[in-house]
């Protein structure tokens, strides 16, 4: 048996150069796979930092319709709640008030204070269901609300029902959401 360069007989005598282009080949699509893992990876971690904002923005979303439903209950329940027994209840109501709303009601408010005292009224309302109808540029919201109240004054209602379907659009205020518009549904 003789040996070449290390060779058995029975192996490929490789001296022709193929050697040093199968190391280049398989160098080649090492770099390859290295380059596809890592363009994988960072598509990855694009993915997952895509997704974390979408999903915090989707809650900041969430939370800013939460406190705008809450703003427009608490102002409309106070809204149909008034009685004459109330101290400063239009001050109250104004305290909730921005926009239009605010530029509507203030300069009744005192005749609305004088309707409820001459009236004797008393009324306690509750809102029944709230949501948002629709989002705004501006950061308002416009919600749905259905509400009952029942009303007692000396023009003879005693405990008499009323239904609300309300339009009311919240703006949110220096961080407080306030109605800066309410409209009746017919």
């Amino acid at each position: 048996m003789t040996v070449t360069r290390g060779l058995d007989k029975d192996e490929p005598d490789l001296d022709n150069g193929a050697d040093a282009v199968g190391a280049r080949h398989r160098s080649w699509i090492v770099r390859l796979g290295t380059v596809l893992f890592a363009v994988v990876a960072v598509c990855a971690v694009l993915a997952a930092v895509v997704m974390g904002v979408d999903r915090f923005q989707a809650h900041a979303v969430v939370r800013a319709d939460s406190a705008a439903v809450d703003a427009g209950t608490a102002a409309v329940t106070r809204l149909i709640s008034a009685s004459y027994t109330d101290a400063d209840v239009a001050a109250q109501i104004l305290s909730q008030a921005t926009g239009v709303w605010a530029q509507e009601f203030e300069p009744n408010a005192s005749q609305f204070e004088a309707v409820l005292a001459q009236s004797r009224t008393q009324a306690d309302g509750e809102v029944v269901t709230a949501a948002v109808e629709r989002r705004d540029d501006d950061g308002s919201r416009t919600l749905l609300i259905a509400a009952v109240s029942t009303v007692s004054n000396v023009a003879g209602a005693k405990d008499e029902g009323r239904m609300w379907r309300l339009r009311v659009t919240v703006k949110e205020v220096d961080g407080t959401w306030k109605i800066s518009r309410i409209e009746p549904i017919v």
